[in-house]
């Protein structure tokens, strides 16, 4: 995220959650939207696209900076690629109260079995002068053809709040590397840390019985697993 505030003139928000905005939904009930037909989303970066199913991607989050505002998204798109048809975009709409995750960008986003997970990431009020960094997992589940809804997924024991970290499907568990996480001065942390996110029992553990030497603290680093290994590039 390209925060433009003073480090002295930040102020972090750790565990407590910053006030929504008046664009942001509350985050209270548990009731299923609905994906409708809409233009393509508005301009932004450090959002997620990530394929789901075949042909199916999901987009989430983001954030754009106009020179005066900066704003942080919550929203879903849907994106349908076929060869055989025009490309499509459909917006999830929530109903008032339905349960989502807060805005945010530079988070990380992993496909399951249809579901779309969010894990971490960030988010900044409209001047930049408080910042967020979450440590929570976010659950997608769709329902028919165009039902959807979300869940907050228990993450007893899981990594700290961070943002610019990776994650990547491996046998059977999310697993996150890395990323940074800032102090009251806006000063970054860069984090080594090894997690594993068992989807079937959701239940995280620390990965601490590592061999070899530790790749150094980084963000935005490329991870992706084989099917045997998993990568870190970069």
């Amino acid at each position: 995220m390209g925060k433009k505030a003073k480090a002295d003139d930040r102020r972090r928000e750790d565990d407590a959650e910053p006030a929504p905005s008046k664009s942001e939904k509350a985050s209270s009930g548990s009731s299923s939207g609905r994906f409708v037909a809409c233009d393509r989303p508005s301009p932004r970066c450090h959002c997620s696209l990530t394929e789901v199913e075949p042909g199916r991607l999901l987009l989430f989050g983001g954030e754009i900076f106009n020179g005066r505002k900066f704003t942080c998204f919550q929203d879903v798109y849907e994106l349908s690629l076929s060869l055989s048809a025009t490309i499509s975009w459909r917006r999830l709409e929530l109903p008032g109260g339905a349960q989502a995750p807060r805005a945010r960008s530079a988070h990380q986003a992993v496909a399951w079995k249809g579901g779309l997970y969010i894990l971490g990431g960030e988010w900044a009020d409209a001047t930049q002068d408080k910042i967020q960094q979450f440590k929570d997992i976010w659950c997608l589940t769709s329902s028919g053809a165009d039902g959807a809804s979300w869940e907050q997924v228990p993450a007893e024991k899981g990594f700290s709040q961070r943002s610019g970290h990776r994650a990547c499907l491996h046998d059977g568990a999310i697993v996150t590397f890395g990323g940074y996480r800032e102090d009251a001065d806006g000063e970054p942390t860069y984090l080594n840390d090894v997690h594993r996110f068992d989807l079937a029992q959701r239940k995280f553990r620390k990965m601490e019985d590592l061999s070899g030497a530790a790749p150094k603290g980084r963000s935005a680093a490329q991870v992706w697993s084989d099917g045997e290994v998993v990568w870190v590039y970069g």
